[in-house]
């Protein structure tokens, strides 16, 4: 059986309080027990039950907080028993300490008490007080938050008033291994880590410090390259350091930017063509495109850039079922779906003229896949902040025998044969020469050529 997922602040306060109660049953000797400070260094997307809205009653769920320590501490376990060569042990060990679905609780308990209320804002708002260049940086990574008109996503929690102490239990842990471990990984989750939605673009980003009676207010030591490479990851910093950690991760999302989209490494000059082959690939498979635009990418039908998070959308200005139409509230103009200019004869595409429809990369068989590439500030021992970026192991990231579909986003309009599903190739590494993002760094994959470009100056 199941365990239910709290739904709201009044659940999980009857849930923490049974547990104290069984917890203060039990002797002290045995038990472990660590407390700490959380401060938010990055505005929180949501953080409540359902997903990309905050919770007034309840903006952190503790088992929110543990899935990420569990997160972390599944990379750093399967590593160590790699190395030790008993891979297979990772689920005895995980059930051991976290539980297991239906089958065993966790040990693993987290109790959260505020030092300070919260309280939240328009994100939107929030951009555009900041510095203009935070505000274009932002965009990027937020787009699909900032542009819609309305709606409960919108909502960050400030950021000074966000502070709260976090106290990890463990009955039976002890001062053995498992002890060692936890902590660990709570370190691991402060370097990279974060809360709510969007964490792998910086958001939810937190500090953590150490409220032992010897320690009190330590900040918890980053996680360094070397120790990142022992775990089967890539970790570069950025070589400049900020005063505000907002502008570190205004830095990263530049250098992301900047990659795939800007001039001149994702495009040829600001508004000409990309230098990525996923357009002239789409335009290859529909059989069709603008006069001016006749697919020249000579690396093939490659979609290099799914390796940063499925799915992707490919919108073509002015698509052959498109027109532009002035919307009379607004007086601006806007593209819609014109469904009369889809006229097909005998399901031959040929006739049709201009450049494709919207188009979506997706994972075969799945909605998304999660970003590999964590971007993200953090402060380091001198007080400044850096962004970071970390690529995450390959049997974390799901990159491998990756499979991708590339489909309309719009299915209730009728669709014409050249637009079904169709199954594509994700990247031939033998192509990188004719990619000049990666080549230009001397890489043969994406992630490694951004991760280089992202620690040059």
């Amino acid at each position: 059986m199941g365990f239910k997922n709290p739904e709201c602040a009044e659940e999980q306060r009857q849930r923490l309080e049974a547990w104290v109660r069984q917890l203060e049953s039990q002797p002290a000797a045995g038990r472990w027990a660590a407390t700490y400070e959380v401060h938010l260094l990055t505005p929180i997307f949501g953080g409540g039950v359902v997903a990309g809205q905050p919770d007034p009653e309840l903006p952190i769920r503790t088992r929110e907080v543990l899935y990420q320590i569990r997160f972390w501490w599944r990379i750093l376990k399967i590593a160590d028993l790699r190395r030790r060569g008993v891979p297979d042990q990772l689920r005895k060990e995980e059930t051991e300490l976290f539980g297991w679905r239906g089958e065993r609780r966790s040990r693993v308990h987290a109790v959260i008490e505020w030092r300070a209320t919260p309280r939240s804002q328009w994100m939107s708002t929030w951009v555009r007080c900041n510095d203009p260049d935070n505000d274009r940086r932002l965009n990027y990574a937020l787009w699909n938050q900032l542009t819609r008109d309305k709606g409960c996503s919108r909502f960050r929690w400030d950021r000074p008033a966000f502070r709260w102490r976090l106290e990890l239990v463990d009955p039976a842990t002890g001062q053995g291994q498992q002890k060692r471990e936890l902590e660990e990984a709570l370190r691991w989750w402060a370097s990279f880590g974060g809360l709510g939605a969007r964490s792998r673009r910086g958001m939810g980003a937190v500090q953590v410090m150490l409220m032992g009676d010897a320690q009190r207010g330590a900040l918890l030591h980053s996680v360094q390259e070397e120790e990142a490479t022992a775990a089967g990851c890539t970790l570069k910093i950025s070589p400049e350091s900020f005063d505000d950690p907002v502008a570190a991760l205004g830095y990263g999302i530049s250098k992301l930017y900047e990659f795939r989209q800007g001039n001149p490494e994702g495009r040829r000059r600001r508004y000409g063509r990309s230098n990525w082959p996923e357009p002239d690939a789409i335009r290859r498979l529909a059989g069709h495109w603008a006069h001016r635009h006749e697919p020249s990418h000579t690396a093939g039908n490659l979609f290099p850039r799914a390796a940063f998070g499925l799915p992707i959308q490919f919108p073509f200005k002015c698509g052959v079922d498109e027109i532009i139409e002035r919307d009379e509230s607004t007086g601006k103009s806007k593209y819609i779906r014109d469904v009369r200019r889809i006229e097909l004869e005998n399901g031959d595409p040929s006739r049709l003229k201009g450049e494709p429809t919207t188009m979506q990369l997706v994972p075969k068989g799945q909605d998304r896949l999660a970003s590999p590439l964590i971007l993200r500030p953090r402060i380091e021992a001198d007080g400044r902040h850096r962004c970071v970026a970390l690529r995450l192991p390959e049997p974390i990231a799901g990159l491998e025998g990756l499979t991708l579909s590339l489909e309309e986003t719009r299915p209730s309009v009728p669709r014409y044969p050249l637009y079904q599903a169709a199954r594509v190739r994700y990247w031939d590494p033998a192509q990188a020469h004719q990619v000049p993002p990666i080549h230009n760094v001397r890489k043969t994959d994406p992630l490694d050529a951004f991760l280089e470009f992202f620690s040059r100056p």
